[in-house]
């Protein structure tokens, strides 16, 4: 018996070891870590972005993205203004008296004032437009007997800025799409054809003494019964129309540069 305590003491230390080694990690709570420690592989945590399912990057976790400040445009009230006088020129080099033309100023980059709307001088044959904000303009010009062209100038401070533009002569044809029975119809389609019998763009204009819409470049134009055809070069053309019954009817037409040919197509409803 003397010798059973010393061994019942061994027996319960290796007891006691076993359940140190095999039972202490069930009841330990397990590691977490926290969004301030350092990864295991070393990687920086601030140059870590948030992974969405299958490691895609998560939209708008990118901290270098950031927009844009908001810049407002100036008031035209306070900008340096100068004027634009605009020369037109004929092939021959020689000014023109332009006076039916439309002329638009406008300007090139994103801004708050509104296109400006020159003055004719038939004295000196030329369009003026005072009070224009200085900087980059586009000048628009259009009209029956010219071939619409668009130039680029710029507007200097507190000064005159001169411009000349060299156009191309033009004809137009007037047109009147009747029925037989002298009514016309509410709509038509109008397709202009060269001597080679292909389509040609041209500005149409629906143009009465009620109404005129606003000039518009096609190749078949839906439009009025009743209006002009311009800035087409000069040659043989046909013009050709057809109602909403499909009915059509064609005219051959010689346009000829600063004059407007007159044209009667007839379709039967």
């Amino acid at each position: 018996m003397r010798n059973a305590l010393p061994i019942l003491l061994i027996v319960l230390a290796a007891a006691a070891g076993w359940w140190l080694l095999t039972g202490a990690d069930d009841e330990l709570p397990p590691l977490e870590t926290s969004s301030g420690d350092q990864p295991s592989d070393g990687t920086d945590p601030g140059a870590m972005k948030a992974k969405g399912p299958e490691g895609l990057a998560a939209k708008g976790t990118d901290p270098t993205k950031r927009r844009k400040p908001y810049r407002p445009l100036p008031d035209p009230r306070t900008l340096p203004k100068g004027s634009l006088v605009i020369t037109m020129l004929g092939p021959d080099l020689k000014a023109l008296d332009s006076g039916s033309l439309r002329v638009f100023i406008e300007p090139r980059t994103p801004a708050l004032w509104r296109t400006k709307l020159p003055l004719y001088e038939k004295s000196s044959r030329t369009w003026r437009a005072k009070n224009v904000v200085a900087g980059p303009v586009r000048v628009r010009i259009s009209g029956d007997h010219v071939v619409r062209r668009s130039v680029d100038a710029v507007v200097k401070r507190d000064r005159e800025s001169t411009l000349s533009v060299t156009l191309d002569l033009a004809g137009a044809i007037r047109y009147d799409v009747i029925a037989y029975d002298k009514t016309r119809p509410e709509k038509v389609k109008l397709t202009l054809y060269d001597f080679q019998d292909r389509p040609v763009r041209a500005w149409y204009q629906e143009r009465t003494s009620r109404r005129m819409t606003t000039p518009q470049e096609f190749q078949t134009a839906e439009i009025g019964p009743e209006g002009v055809v311009f800035g087409i070069l000069p040659g043989r053309y046909r013009l050709r129309v057809v109602s909403p019954a499909e009915e059509w009817d064609d005219a051959e037409v010689d346009v000829v540069a600063g004059k407007t040919a007159k044209v009667s197509l007839e379709v039967r409803r």
